[in-house]
């Protein structure tokens, strides 16, 4: 469901791009899915309509927050940007994109509400290979402000607690 069609080649503009030389096996498939996943990140390539994306992999729950469904093209597996910030930093990935055919952007840590209202450490890169405009989104560890927050929190609460004699 969340995989990218092998079949399908992505452009960097108007011009038709070659077709990859080998599609994935199941197993490959399998394998980077099961990889993503691992690493708690969501990779999704540039479809030739520039501001629509197709995951390469099973999307995570946290993402929900960043990308939505594409509503227009309801058969396609093509999802748009919902967070504000991820609108705009696409707006630069894709001047970088068309002018690249490969390489990539130094990563950009930001924060933005997750799915339950929790705050979620995140970095975004874009990277060029050949045809293939890719953009990776990690999931981070809590930032040390976060963490700082936390301790005092739990250290408030045991303060707070009756003490039992």
């Amino acid at each position: 469901m969340d995989h990218l069609k092998d079949s399908e080649p992505t452009s960097s503009g108007g011009d038709s791009d070659p077709p990859q030389s080998k599609a994935l096996s199941p197993e490959e498939r399998a394998l980077f899915d099961s990889l993503f996943i691992a690493l708690d990140g969501l990779v999704l390539e540039r479809s030739t309509e520039r501001h629509t994306f197709r995951p390469i992999h099973t999307i995570p729950d946290w993402a929900q927050c960043l990308i939505t469904r594409e509503s227009y093209q309801p058969d396609e597996d093509l999802w748009i940007a919902r967070s504000h910030f991820l609108e705009f930093y696409l707006q630069e990935a894709n001047q970088w994109w068309d002018q690249h055919g490969s390489g990539e952007l130094p990563p950009v840590p930001w924060e933005e509400a997750g799915p339950s209202g929790a705050r979620l450490d995140l970095e975004a890169t874009v990277t060029a290979i050949g045809p293939r405009k890719l953009l990776v989104i990690k999931k981070l560890a809590p930032s040390l402000r976060a963490y700082i927050q936390l301790m005092r929190d739990k250290r408030l609460n045991l303060h707070q607690q009756p003490s039992e004699s």
